[in-house]
């Protein structure tokens, strides 16, 4: 298993982050594992300037699409020290300085094309999306497919990248998404709410 910051599908975002690459790229490179059999764990990150509702729509769309075996959406944070962090502080972007929130996962800072709450929303839905009992069943289908057909003798066939492994990871992923919204986090989705109140 490969991990692997693709960081986005939308061409503008890529270009801000300046990664060097196109969305052809991405297409290639999952192929290009999968067809060796090598597992992916893609790493995709909300919230650029140049994001917006469709961008992370088409994500999870593309994620499964392109068959991805296991992922994490993230949440841009500008870190202290880098250019980031130095734009959004001069623009008055920065939600607050509580460094225990600066962990890829909060939402800490005013984004261009969603409210912070609606951002936050979107990684956890898209969470919620991909580790969900329905995937891991169709995971499940997949394998016992692949095994069927690997026991009747399908000479030559391509190794799926599904497998038990992958069931389990995404069973395990729903119980981590549903307790990080339900419990963990439930203080700060109130205050990020509280924020959106505010601004209407």
């Amino acid at each position: 298993r490969v991990y692997i910051g693709f960081e986005s599908i939308n061409q503008e975002t890529l270009n801000a982050y300046r990664k060097h690459q196109r969305v052809d790229d991405i297409v290639r490179a999952i192929h290009t594992f999968h067809q060796y059999g090598i597992r992916i764990h893609g790493m995709f990150m909300f919230g650029a300037d140049d994001d917006d509702h469709q961008t992370v729509k088409e994500t999870v769309e593309f994620v499964a699409r392109e068959r991805i075996d296991t992922v994490q959406f993230l949440i841009l944070t500008p870190f202290p020290g880098t250019e980031t962090y130095e734009r959004m502080a001069n623009q008055g972007r920065l939600l607050h300085n509580d460094w225990r929130f600066y962990d890829t996962m909060h939402v800490v800072f005013k984004p261009n094309q969603f409210s912070p709450y609606q951002l936050q929303r979107h990684m956890w839905e898209s969470f919620d999306s991909f580790y969900s009992i329905g995937s891991a069943a169709f995971e499940a289908l997949e394998a016992l497919q692949d095994g069927a057909l690997r026991i009747l003798g399908a000479v030559g066939r391509k190794m799926n990248a599904s497998s038990l492994e992958n069931i389990a990871l995404k069973l395990g992923g729903k119980l981590i998404v549903h307790n990080w919204m339900s419990k963990t986090n439930k203080k700060y989705l109130n205050y990020l709410q509280s924020l959106d109140i505010l601004a209407r």
